[in-house]
């Protein structure tokens, strides 16, 4: 795991091909299809050198949780392990899904979709920031947690309200109380984690994004927004999200790399933040690959001794 951009799937693959094993990805897009620029996918070859898992499996226009995810994975980690696996390597930049699968989840029900469009109702008729005093005022505690910007949580936050009548707050606690249930996650892991100093992420995403762009991202979120998708939740992601600013005339064209760079280096702080208070990683600097790697390679001796 580690902020995006910081080289994590490379080792991942490079793990895989030489100590044996399958790879599940742990990021929050890869599991849509016809999302393949922006999300920095696995390509066909790297997927055909080592198996990959929960990748392009959401339709479009589908949505997907971290409960979600801990479901898909814990049956792929059990499948792969009776048909004779050595080793699972989960890799993302995706915290929440990462804390979900080691520590468990409390699972609430999905909204129904009568929820779902009664708080998408509220938000066209009412405006964003109406919704987020919404929150507010049900539940300070939590509301302290969000941004007014953070759209997607606000939106979700209000549909767990509504849909089982309890605060955010509440919910957590019985998330809390639903971890002291023993043994979560059922298999022997560790977590490694990959980073760069600021600067050097810098000119990673900036080039990483330059590339994008040069592949077809553009064309990409257009074809996406023609087939009717402009609510779909990963066009709020972000890059995403400026790409459509963009087609939509609302960002300019030369603003377009720093805006992505921007938002993306501020998401890595995020993904720093998360992984560091939420889950045990042992660390490495991304220019020390081969020394994580073989810290790897001495988990996977030890454990299958």
């Amino acid at each position: 795991m580690g902020p995006t951009a910081s080289g994590k799937s490379a080792l991942a693959l490079s793990c895989a091909e030489e100590f044996g094993g399958e790879i599940i990805n742990g990021d929050s897009l890869q599991v849509f299809s016809s999302l393949d620029i922006g999300t920095a996918k696995p390509t066909r070859v790297e997927q055909e050198k080592v198996k990959h898992h929960l990748i392009d499996i959401v339709p479009e226009g589908g949505s997907f949780t971290a409960g979600d995810f801990r479901r898909f994975a814990l049956q792929v980690i059990e499948s792969a392990e009776k048909a004779g696996a050595k080793h699972i390597y989960v890799v993302g930049g995706s915290g929440f899904y990462i804390q979900a699968l080691v520590s468990g989840m409390y699972d609430l029900p999905k909204p129904s979709s009568e929820v779902k469009k009664q708080v998408q109702d509220l938000i066209e008729q009412r405006g964003w920031d109406v919704i987020y005093r919404e929150v507010i005022s049900r539940d300070p505690v939590f509301a302290q947690r969000l941004k007014a910007n953070d759209h997607y949580r606000i939106q979700r936050a209000l549909e767990m309200i509504f849909s089982s009548g309890k605060t955010m707050t509440e919910i957590l606690e019985d998330f809390e109380a639903a971890k002291l249930a023993k043994n979560p996650f059922p298999f022997h892991y560790i977590c490694v984690g990959l980073d760069l100093p600021v600067e050097e992420l810098r000119k990673n995403v900036e080039a990483r994004t330059r590339a994008m762009l040069l592949k077809g991202w553009v064309d990409e979120v257009k074809s996406v927004l023609d087939r009717g998708l402009a609510n779909w939740e990963p066009m709020k992601s972000v890059g995403y999200n400026e790409i459509c600013c963009f087609l939509a005339g609302t960002l300019p064209e030369e603003k377009l790399v720093d805006q992505i760079v921007t938002r993306t280096l501020q998401l890595a702080k995020r993904q720093r933040t998360w992984f560091r208070n939420k889950v045990k990683v042992d660390w490495f600097r991304s220019s020390d690959s081969v020394k994580a790697k073989n810290f790897i390679g001495e988990f996977l001796d030890s454990s299958s001794r």
